[in-house]
This record gives structure tokens, sequence and C-alpha cells, in this order.
């Protein structure tokens, strides 16, 4: 515990998908972006249907976020991104130290270029160890549809999200003298990439006519301080396309992923989000 669960539903009716996905992996913390007030509605209808009573909204969050959790979780706001793309809260399970998690939706890459992502990267790492210093826990998460890939600067570089590939590396880098200025994250979802865990992405775009396309690319993303990696296991963090009992699968039709290419219209594809929901189970 926490199980945690994330999607950008792009303003798509999936209030009865989320509801399947939080009721199949016992999830505690639901964190949602682009969703519109209908979907944010039945959502809310949903889940006290299957749940009478114990999930709660938290109210004061940037507006391009929503946070649901279980009422035997406490939240407290340290910051709320002034562009409204984030915020920090400080999360308090029952009997364990709190922990915090920066929920995200960053700007999209058809807005703007990675070097305006990478400056807003930096001034977002800027709050994060801010928050950090006033609540003094490093027990830290990201998580969120970061709009850049893993190898970026905005997610790689030293005064951005300094987020490494590997656990070792950001364990044992922060331990160095050079590294003082420099908090690291470790960033599991390079693991995903290819063919090895299943999904190699979270997001799939055809670039139609052009010469360079990834196809795929892991635009949701889950980091974490080497303070919090001790409770993390690569098993408890999957890329979701169904739910356990096999009520709907998002892959099924238009494969590989219904979503859209460059040279389509996100009209033809009105009922599916953009992204797969990103789920993981933090063992504190």
């Amino acid at each position: 515990m926490p199980k945690i669960l994330f999607w950008n539903v792009q303003k798509k009716p999936v209030s009865g998908l989320v509801g399947s996905l939080v009721a199949d992996y016992a999830v505690d913390i639901v964190v949602l972006a682009e969703v519109d007030k209908n979907t944010e509605a039945s959502f809310r209808v949903e889940l006290e249907g299957i749940f009478p009573g114990e999930f709660k909204e938290i109210s004061g969050v940037a507006p391009r976020i929503k946070i649901l959790a279980r009422k035997t979780l406490n939240f407290r706001i340290l910051h709320n991104d002034p562009q409204k793309m984030y915020s920090i809260v400080e999360v308090s399970p029952p009997s364990v130290d709190p922990f915090l998690m920066v929920a995200c939706h960053l700007k999209s890459q058809v807005d703007d270029d990675q070097f305006t992502r990478y400056s807003l990267a930096v001034k977002m790492a800027k709050a994060v160890v801010d928050a950090e210093q006033s609540a003094n826990c490093d027990r830290t998460m990201v998580i969120g549809d970061l709009n850049a890939s893993p190898w970026e600067a905005a997610i790689m570089a030293a005064e951005a999200l300094n987020a490494v590939m590997c656990r070792s590396i950001s364990d044992t880098m922060r331990k160095r003298k050079r590294s003082e200025n420099w908090k690291f994250f470790y960033n599991p979802m390079w693991n995903y990439l290819g063919d090895s865990r299943g999904k190699p992405g979270t997001y799939w775009y055809e670039r139609v006519g052009q010469y360079y396309s990834p196809y795929w690319l892991m635009l949701d993303q889950i980091l974490l301080r080497p303070e919090l990696v001790t409770f993390f296991d690569l098993d408890d963090c999957k890329i979701l396309t169904e739910d356990i009992r096999g009520s709907f699968n998002l892959l099924s039709e238009n494969p590989p992923f219904k979503t859209r290419s460059s040279d389509e219209s996100a009209s033809n594809h009105a009922d599916v989000p953009d992204h797969l929901p990103l789920y993981f189970d933090l063992r504190i």
C-alpha cells in the first residue's frame, strides 16, 4: 500500500473502465488527467457504488489533474504549480511515515518544444526540492503525463528532474560529493521500452510521411527518489491494457493501439483515450 493508478483519459467517457480497474487492482489513489465534468461526476458515482463511503476527492489540486483516494489516507497540499500543471501533496498512510507525491500533467509536445519543456522541468524540480525541505521528507515520487520521453533533457538533465535509468545509479551518485547539489530520481519506465515487458510505451503516435517515428512513446511515467526505491518492485508496476476479468481490452481494435496517427482526426476514435493507464504498488 498504497496502490496507485494514473490515466490521462483525454476527456473520454471512461468512468466505467476506470472503476473496473480500481476494483480489480484494489487501487488506493486514483490520479486522472484531462477529465471533463461529466466523466468526473460519473466516476464518483461509480466509485461510490463499488466502494460505498470509502473514497474522497482531494480538493484544491491543480485543475489539470484530479485525485481521488481512500479515506484512510490523509493528504496535505504543499504546492500548486502557478501554471496549473502539477500539485505536490504529502500523503500519510495509516501507521507509516508519509511520502510526497507530485501528480502532474505537463504541457503537450504539440504546444511546446523540448527547450520549453526543459525550462518548465527545471522550475518543477526546484519546487519539489523546496517542498521536500518544507516537509522534511525525501520520500518523493512523481507520477503523471510528463509529455517527454525518458531520455529527454527535461527528464534526465541534472538541474531538471535528474531521473536516471538504473536504481543503482540513483542511489550511488547521490552519495558522491560532486552530486550534492543534484537530487536524483530513479525512472523505472526505461525497463518498458521495447519488447521486454509487453507494452513498449503508454502512447502510440505514428508520424505518417516522416522519416523519424518511434511509434510508441513513454510519456506517462513514475519517478522515485532513492529513499522510496526500497519499497518498489518492477513486477508491481504495470502499463495496463485491460482489467483482470478481461471485460475490456484497449488494444483489441485498430492495433497496435486505438489512437490517432498524424494524418487522422481525434474524432475517429471518440471513445478511447490517447494514453494507456499506469498502475503500481508502493509497498511502504
